[in-house]
């Protein structure tokens, strides 16, 4: 892949033009940091840059068709507003997709429950009611598994039955936790609803030598969008993400305009030069280092084999039955007096070792391509050790709770310990990984009511919106 948009800018550096516009830094030297280089390389729609929202033959047009060539996919368009403006495109554009097929009407979405808040946002936007797909859940750590084609059959069917047209399919693979859906399963049932894969924390699939993980990406899976964070699992800058439509879409010639149309409307009016010159040196960086993601898994697997040596006493490393991304890292308490907010505060305060989340039971820890032998070396050490704290520790203080938690019902707003059997009207949800706990229009039942007192005393925060 050739590097378009950084060679391009380069060459107009070159020319020393005067820059009498966009942005207001004018690439000169502010705060005598690494700041002033990156203004040097911030730039608006001049002429001879091209320009992301009507790309001519330019840097950003032949950027994306190489991205697109990397990847084998039918379109491929980058994201500087993050994966949540490639959601919100591309459940408005399969959306208008349908409304247009199939006008007049009375529709719905088939949503797993454990997605992210972005989608819950987008079905507030256009006004849809779902049905929710239900993966099963772990009831000791409250993960979810993959979505199965049996999943997918009863939603649908439920659809059918209220005689209501799904506008688009929408789950999440791999989820926060690295557990996979059947996509290809369900890609081959699905008629011509579009099915769009939030695939925001496996951008990294693609680039792997191994096939059956390679293929686990939603792109080899005949699914219609998928969306990438690059920057959660690869060396790029955080909000930057990509957008497919995979070549094995039998929607992709429909679905194209629409989502081409969407992703101006999500996407700001004013690019980031940044963030896409980023995004080009990810995608070349990883197309042309396949084989460090060889050696990344290796590292992985020695890591797990290490793991599984030595019986730790008060915690173990995640490893579903299913299908899985065995490069996400989850441990798992074994212990009812230690929770995941514990192992993270342990890790953080005794051997500098910051996780990605912590959850009741469970830590999750986000591993790439760029952790060294090293890196890995220290964290089993480090694990080692705090197996050795956590077994001098018999139980851990839970934070206080009062009863002042007020929630939003559909009668009102009531304290957390009078909600039960109340209709609740927006989102609750703890972020991360910002799944909600409870969603508009279900009823908080006791066991939402134990998750949420279980958050508060751990100390999280509760979010509604």
């Amino acid at each position: 892949m050739k590097k378009y948009i950084e060679e391009t800018i380069k060459s107009y550096l070159s020319n020393d033009y005067k820059p009498w516009h966009m942005p207001g830094h004018k690439r000169k030297k502010v705060f005598g940091s690494y700041l002033d280089e990156l203004f040097l390389y911030d730039f608006t729609e001049v002429p001879g840059l091209d320009d992301y929202h009507h790309p001519e033959n330019g840097m950003i047009l032949k950027s994306q068709h190489e991205a697109s060539l990397c990847y084998k996919t039918f379109l491929t368009r980058y994201l500087f507003n993050g994966s949540t403006s490639g959601i919100l495109s591309s459940l408005y554009a399969a959306s208008s997709y349908i409304k247009d097929k199939y006008p007049d009407n009375k529709y719905t979405a088939l949503v797993a429950r454990n997605c992210h808040t972005s989608v819950f946002n987008a079905l507030s936007l256009l006004s849809i009611d779902p049905i929710y797909i239900y993966p099963s859940k772990d009831e000791y750590t409250g993960i979810y598994k993959g979505v199965t084609k049996d999943d997918f059959i009863k939603a649908l069917n439920e659809a059918k039955d209220q005689n209501l047209i799904p506008l688009f399919i929408v789950l999440t693979s791999p989820t926060y936790e690295g557990v996979f859906s059947d996509i290809r399963g369900i890609s081959k049932i699905k008629d011509d609803i579009p099915l769009v894969v939030d695939e925001a924390h496996g951008a990294h699939l693609p680039f792997l030598s191994e096939k059956k993980l390679r293929e686990s990406s939603a792109i080899y899976a005949e699914s219609d969008i998928v969306i990438q964070s690059l920057h959660k699992t690869l060396p790029s800058l955080t909000q930057t993400a990509i957008i497919h439509i995979p070549n094995g879409s039998m929607l992709k010639e429909e679905l194209k305009p629409y989502l081409i149309r969407y992703l101006s409307v999500f996407q700001s009016t004013s690019p980031s030069y940044i963030f896409m010159q980023v995004i080009e040196k990810c995608i070349f960086f990883c197309n042309e280092n396949r084989d460090k993601f060889i050696s990344y898994y290796d590292l992985i697997d020695d890591f797990r084999f290490n793991m599984s040596l030595h019986k730790f006493k008060n915690f173990h490393l995640f490893t579903p039955d299913e299908d899985y991304d065995r490069s996400r890292l989850v441990l798992i308490s074994d212990e009812d007096s230690i929770n995941g907010e514990m192992i993270s505060d342990i890790l953080s305060e005794e051997f500098k070792i910051v996780v990605e989340m912590s959850a009741d039971r469970y830590v999750t820890l986000i591993s790439s391509v760029m952790d060294s032998s090293d890196d890995f070396d220290y964290l089993y050490e480090s694990l080692l050790k705090m197996d050795e704290i956590l077994s001098h520790l018999n139980t851990y203080n839970k934070k206080e709770i009062g009863s002042d938690l007020l929630l939003s019902t559909v009668d009102g707003a009531f304290y957390l310990k009078d909600c039960i059997g109340k209709v609740v009207d927006r989102y609750i949800y703890v972020y991360p990984p910002g799944i909600p706990i409870v969603a508009p229009g279900e009823e908080i039942t006791k066991k939402h009511f134990d998750e949420i007192t279980e958050m508060l005393m751990i100390g999280k925060k509760i979010y509604q919106n």
